[in-house]
């Protein structure tokens, strides 16, 4: 009886520069690798990340595919699990390009139904995809509930919940930045909802010697890069683009607040990353944050479109003492929580369920 499981890596392109559930892929991938799970896995990559991992992990089976998209899951992998025998396919992230004629189990990573890969027009598509799998591992209750919610015939023993592990945390660079800085994570995806953090920052930039610096890339067609230039902010709001984790996480420890203000997370990696970091952190409540019941931040968005209501949670938390040992004792505390060896053991085992070990 075939034991191979396949591993879908297709839709990174740099090892070197993930961010979100591609990290929490490449994780599960590195926890799997140290079981004895590692010499069934088949993974599918590009040619760049193949060369990537053959310098991380000796002896994995590698499999190149130039092809990614529907072009891959609907020709190249159905061609193959045929070929090959694969007895399961495990996708560590869900899209609507993902094709349910294949003759293997399927297990997909559901991060949320409100993604880039999912777009509102492509969840009907994405669903049924689901229903065909025999597990899909939501990464948190809200995310089980809503997969439900858009299709009640849905079989709920097939939903696993767990919580992503917070993985590749990294001591962070020294950054030279001579001023205080307030700093949050985001592009120009509307869920990230810079808009209202920008509105909020204007509003009290003359109260605060603190400037903005956002890590990620805006596009200057977008309402944030036009709200920035038409009140004059570039001299306050720092853009620094995509960087490494490194240079994130140097960024991280320096800041004096961290700010999300999300308005949809299907799992909220970037407050607890922040929270490990041993920083002040202002939040939406997230599922990650409000898994952990015996923590607290120094402030919680109810209302994240209301600028004025950020804008005084922000002065509110800026102007609180800042209390070093409880930060590091809470830092601990969500380090251990979110301990990726402990996350990957539940992965183990509904793999192992799924080959009937």
């Amino acid at each position: 009886m075939p034991t191979k499981i396949g591993f879908d890596l297709t839709f990174i392109s740099d090892v070197n520069k993930v961010s979100g559930e591609e990290i929490v892929a490449l994780y599960i991938l590195k926890g799997l690798c140290e079981s004895e799970l590692k010499k069934k896995l088949v993974i599918f990559v590009d040619r760049k990340v193949e060369k990537q991992l053959r310098r991380l992990y000796k002896n994995l089976k590698i499999v190149v595919t130039r092809k990614k998209g529907v072009v891959f899951y609907k020709r190249f992998l159905s061609r193959y699990v045929r070929k090959n025998k694969l007895s399961t396919m495990f996708y560590p992230h869900a899209s609507y390009k993902m094709k349910s004629k294949i003759e293997c189990k399927k297990i997909v990573v559901l991060h949320g139904l409100n993604s880039k890969d999912i777009s509102k027009r492509k969840i009907r598509k994405t669903v049924k995809f689901l229903r065909s799998c025999e597990s899909v591992v939501a990464v948190s209750a809200f995310v089980k509930n809503e997969l439900l919610s858009k299709n009640k015939r849905f079989n709920k023993e097939n939903i696993t919940v767990i919580l992503n592990p917070l993985s590749d945390l990294r001591a962070g660079v020294d950054i030279v930045y001579k001023k205080k800085y307030i700093l949050c994570v985001g592009d120009n995806d509307n869920n990230k909802n810079l808009l209202s953090i920008l509105k909020a920052f204007n509003e009290i930039s003359g109260e605060i010697d603190h400037d903005l610096v956002i890590i990620g890339k805006l596009s200057e067609k977008e309402k944030a890069y036009k709200y920035i230039k038409k009140y004059g902010l570039a001299h306050r709001v720092i853009i620094t683009g995509h960087m490494n984790r490194d240079t994130l996480f140097g960024y991280y420890k320096n800041a004096d607040l961290f700010v999300n203000a999300s308005i949809y997370d299907g799992f909220g990696l970037t407050p607890i990353e922040a929270l490990a970091t041993g920083i002040k952190v202002v939040t939406t409540i997230t599922p990650s944050i409000e898994a952990i019941k015996d923590i607290e931040c120094e402030g919680y968005i109810n209302k994240p479109k209301d600028y004025n209501d950020i804008s005084e949670i922000i002065l509110m938390a800026l102007q609180t003492p800042k209390n070093e040992q409880y930060l590091q004792k809470r830092a601990t505390q969500v380090k251990e929580y979110y301990n990726y060896k402990k996350v990957i053991r539940k992965y183990e085992q509904l793999i192992k369920k799924n080959l009937g070990e």
